[in-house]
């Protein structure tokens, strides 16, 4: 756990300071100035700092999940044990049915948990990680159907679809709620204070409470988009393989409950680009993953 919040911070860490020397090197000006607030400038802070660092981290995304994860990647020229050499063939078929040019990237985590992720800014530099216990759980029908699931989250380019995404919300987020903040200082300021010290402890506050405010039809929608795109990666799956071997995973993924609490949490950084999120969300709207029984409904009617 402390590997990983140790990840993560450097992840913030990184961001911070590459879009702050950004800043200085274009000289954006500050938006909140004596004068009062420069829309201009505070566009450019919004949109360098929205998709800056949602882009970052997708850059990252694949060095930190392994560094995160402890990711053993199956390197060529070492030898094989049973587990991977099963895993480069059955990734060879499906790239093979699929028509996917590109090699890509194999790891196994050990964890408990049935459970796989593919990540990567691009088709040429993914990886997909799979759990130990999956591995030793599914059979190769089920096996296959997972890595096309997958697979298909890196043809469709899901990763940089959600940046994309997620760099909108935060831009939005970012310059309307200091609008909104700013407008809301103003009036209770009033025209006779010149307390500009409280005044601008004011909009930080109201600044933060607007950004979380903000953000959750923003985290709703990014739930929402999620989910259809799991529905369109079983599909898919369903298509290289089978129906049967997509539900049949599926099925498989339910079965296979969380070890313990400490493993889930160890999990929760990358639920959203897990196959299976064995967490139920208390709110519907928030789900990165529609419920299993779903997505086995969505396959029973699928015309392949």
């Amino acid at each position: 756990m402390l590997r990983r919040i140790l990840t993560f911070a450097c992840l913030n860490i990184i961001i911070v300071l590459t879009l702050s020397i950004v800043l200085s090197i274009f000289q954006v000006s500050p938006y909140l100035t004596r004068h009062g607030l420069s829309v201009s400038s505070l566009l450019i802070f919004s949109l360098l700092w929205g998709f800056g660092g949602a882009f970052i981290a997708l850059f990252f995304s694949k060095r930190f999940a392994r560094m995160a994860m402890r990711v053993r990647l199956i390197k060529q020229g070492k030898t094989w044990d049973n587990n991977e050499t099963r895993l480069v063939r059955l990734v060879e078929e499906i790239c093979k049915k699929a028509k996917f040019p590109h090699t890509i990237e194999l790891g196994i985590f050990q964890s408990k948990t049935l459970n796989a992720f593919a990540t990567g800014r691009s088709q040429k530099t993914s990886m997909i990680a799979v759990s130990s216990a999956l591995i030793e759980t599914m059979n190769d029908n089920e096996l296959s159907a997972v890595l096309a699931h997958e697979l298909s989250h890196i043809r469709s380019g899901d990763m940089v679809s959600m940046t994309l995404l997620q760099g909108t919300i935060n831009s939005f987020v970012i310059f309307l709620s200091r609008i909104i903040a700013y407008a809301i200082t103003q009036m209770g300021r009033g025209q006779k204070s010149n307390n500009r010290s409280g005044s601008y402890f004011s909009f930080y506050i109201t600044t933060f409470i607007t950004e979380i405010i903000l953000m959750i039809p923003g985290l709703m929608l990014l739930a929402f988009v999620s989910r259809k795109r799991e529905f369109k990666a079983d599909a898919s799956a369903a298509r290289v393989t089978s129906p049967a071997s997509m539900i049949g995973a599926l099925k498989t993924l339910k079965l296979g409950a969380i070890a313990s609490k400490k493993e889930a949490l160890e999990l929760k950084p990358y639920a959203a680009a897990m196959i299976n999120k064995s967490q139920k969300s208390k709110f519907r709207f928030f789900a990165t993953h529609p419920p299993i029984e779903e997505r086995i409904k969505q396959l029973e009617a699928l015309d392949v």
